[in-house]
């Protein structure tokens, strides 16, 4: 709450500073006065337009945005790389994405004139809340925006208050079949919303998912291991990580530590954050009461 207040009277510090039509505000840019068609480029940035309403003004999404059902009928416009003669036939005033996900190539394809560019921020749970409150206010949904980050400051605030009554290490994996398995980086957003439980995260020293290598796996030594998968492959992904030759005489596996949540929701900075604190919160408790 003091996060979202102090944010908005910042704002309104610089509507005072310039409330003619050329005013500025956030990031040095005019306020918008009206409401644009809206691109996404990222499902995570979809998830987050929705949350605040804006159906009808989303023209344009990626073929991997699939959450929530909302999203369906929405074009694609996004495969592997924008499909930029379609995005420019749209003609959106706004267009939202991530900047982990395209080179600042694809970026400069994608400006126009009269056309906003905004990328979700955020490594850590707080940032990740101000980029929301930003994108709101950009998008004239203020009052969706705080809903949204109350909630996730609520679980947020919960979970760092109850923290796990033992200091357990805790490792985040995309498993594999072929055994080419991913962890979390420890500076990753999703090492920020597991690691508000009190858990400390193992994993490399980045802010994404790297490749794992078995030996220095071992060497992190985690008490616990949270795998990323999609619904209909948990069972199978679960498996093929504690399975594997390399690893599965690792403490954690072999104490049954291992547990998995929707991948989508694991790896998006969406509109699922708060659940993502919640679930690792509680099943975490249960590994190491």
């Amino acid at each position: 709450m003091i996060r979202r207040i102090a944010f908005f009277l910042s704002l309104f510090g610089l509507v005072l500073a310039g409330c003619s039509p050329s005013g500025s505000l956030v990031g040095g840019k005019p306020y918008r006065k009206k409401k644009p068609a809206i691109v996404s480029l990222s499902p995570s940035a979809t998830e987050i337009l929705l949350t605040y309403g804006v159906q009808s003004r989303l023209v344009g999404r990626t073929e991997a945005c699939n959450f929530p059902p909302a999203v369906k009928p929405i074009e694609i416009v996004c495969t592997v790389k924008p499909d930029y003669e379609r995005i420019a036939k749209l003609d959106p005033g706004l267009i939202v994405y991530d900047a982990q996900l395209f080179s600042a190539a694809d970026i400069e394809r994608l400006k126009a004139p009269d056309r906003e560019l905004y990328s979700i921020q955020g490594d850590t749970v707080p940032e990740f809340m101000d980029s929301v409150l930003e994108l709101g206010h950009l998008m004239h949904t203020e009052p969706t925006a705080s809903e949204y980050t109350d909630r996730i400051s609520i679980a947020y605030n919960k979970v760092k208050s109850d923290p796990l009554t033992k200091k357990v290490k805790v490792a985040i994996v995309i498993a594999s079949p072929t055994g080419q398995h991913m962890i979390a980086g420890k500076k990753s957003f999703a090492a920020s919303c597991v690691g508000a439980c009190g858990a400390e995260i193992v994993g490399p020293d980045s802010n994404k998912f790297e490749a794992l290598s078995p030996e220095s796996f071992i060497q992190m030594a985690p008490d616990g291991i949270i795998i990323a998968t999609t619904k209909n492959d948990a069972e199978v992904a679960v498996k093929s990580l504690v399975s594997d030759p390399r690893i599965k005489s690792m403490a954690a596996i072999v104490n049954d530590k291992v547990f998995s949540i929707d991948q989508d929701v694991v790896l998006r900075r969406g509109s699922r954050v708060d659940k993502l604190i919640e679930i690792s919160h509680r099943k975490l408790k249960a590994l190491f009461p």
